[in-house]
């Protein structure tokens, strides 16, 4: 049974709210790159739908193009971006009513932070919980990122890394380690953190005397 993890709807919108800028790209009007896409960093923010608003000068070169055609796409990355993160809003991987139902995840902006603690004081903790709920042995064990339903890791394994994983709806993903429950807020976090920790004591390491 494949791990708990947000929907693809909620992760976009996770994203979005979290962008502050994007490429805004256009279909150029321009003589010497006439029908080519033209593409610039923008600043953005989104509204209470996940819509992202944008405001550019009327003597833009965007707003040439978008006066002669709407077509336009925006692309956002989240931080520390590499090509398996990478989301580019498109018709076809999201429908716009799933889009506009789902919520951006509550955790997120605890994200970093809690994952940061985690990495610097109670690696052998994350390392102990991998063993417990996903039932691998690993080392040097780091959590990546959180969402209100698990967080994703990475860790080694027999002496190869383990931080992409298999998961059929994200063939490029990480280690998954669900919660027990789903996470209300930041407190709640830890409060699982916690459970899940002192569930793993058996694989904790053992302390030196």
């Amino acid at each position: 049974e494949e791990a708990a993890r947000i929907s693809t709807a909620e992760e976009t919108r996770t994203l979005m709210a979290a962008a502050g800028t994007g490429v805004l790209s256009t279909q150029s009007v321009a003589k010497m790159s006439q029908g080519y896409p033209f593409g610039s960093v923008v600043n953005m923010a989104t509204d209470s739908n996940g819509r992202a608003v944008i405001s550019i000068s009327t003597l833009s070169l965007h707003t040439s193009d978008l006066r002669a055609s709407s077509k336009c796409s925006i692309t956002v990355t989240s931080e520390g971006f590499s090509l398996n993160l990478r989301l580019l809003l498109v018709a076809f991987q999201i429908s716009a009513s799933d889009y506009l139902a789902a919520s951006p995840d509550p955790i997120a902006p605890f994200s970093k932070p809690v994952a940061s603690h985690m990495n610097a004081d109670h690696a052998e903790a994350t390392e102990a919980m991998i063993k417990k709920y996903v039932g691998i042995n690993v080392f040097d064990a780091k959590i990546l990122s959180l969402d209100r339903l698990g967080m994703n890791t990475a860790a080694d394994f027999n002496g190869m890394n383990m931080k992409v994983g298999i998961s059929s709806r994200h063939p490029l993903d990480f280690i998954r380690l669900p919660f027990p429950r789903p996470a209300e807020d930041r407190k709640d976090v830890k409060t699982l953190i916690v459970e899940m920790t002192k569930a793993s004591a058996e694989f904790m390491p053992q302390k030196k005397e």
